[in-house]
């Protein structure tokens, strides 16, 4: 039993990945739509009109196609990925999920989490160089927010303190 959500970026959503330390914004893609996908537990017991369910866990997926854009960072680590075939840590990227209509203090509520880049197919189309894949998440997802000094062109991530003694 599978249940599936399908999130479009628009404005108010927006990806940012990380390069060499920084959270680049993830522009020029024809196609960006996340999934998620929880792992559920299901069992009807006799008598019962109704079935006991449990998540147990789940991942999220993130559809992408791009046409390949010269000094796009986000599309160069991409393109090298898929094009020397890549694996493993290689093929691992942290991306930053930024809901923009959930600000607080100039600082905007985000998720940052590892996937892995799964490219499916890389044509030519229309004069373009487009690329198709996916991104799977890998690794427990972290709260935080955002903040950015260049219009959020690039994004710095502060994960969200958790304990007895923090704020």
């Amino acid at each position: 039993m599978i249940s599936l959500d399908l999130i479009m970026l628009s404005e108010n959503l927006a990806a940012f990945m990380e390069i060499d330390g920084k959270f680049y914004k993830m522009q020029g893609f024809s196609k960006l739509d996340i999934l998620s996908v929880p792992e559920v537990y299901a069992r009807k017991y006799i008598n019962n009109d109704f079935k006991s369910v449990t998540v147990t866990g789940g991942d999220t997926k993130i559809s992408y196609a791009f046409d390949r854009m010269k000094n796009f960072k986000v599309h160069d680590v991409l393109s090298r990925i898929a094009d020397l075939n890549l694996s493993g840590d290689k093929a691992t990227v942290k991306i930053v999920l930024v809901d923009f209509d959930n600000e607080q203090d100039g600082k905007f509520y985000a998720i940052k989490q590892s996937f892995a880049v799964v490219c499916k197919d890389v044509r030519p189309e229309d004069g373009f160089l487009d690329y198709f894949g996916m991104f799977i998440s890998s690794g427990k997802a972290s709260e935080g927010a955002v903040t950015s000094c260049d219009g959020f062109e690039t994004a710095d991530f502060t994960e969200k303190r958790r304990g007895i003694l923090c704020d």
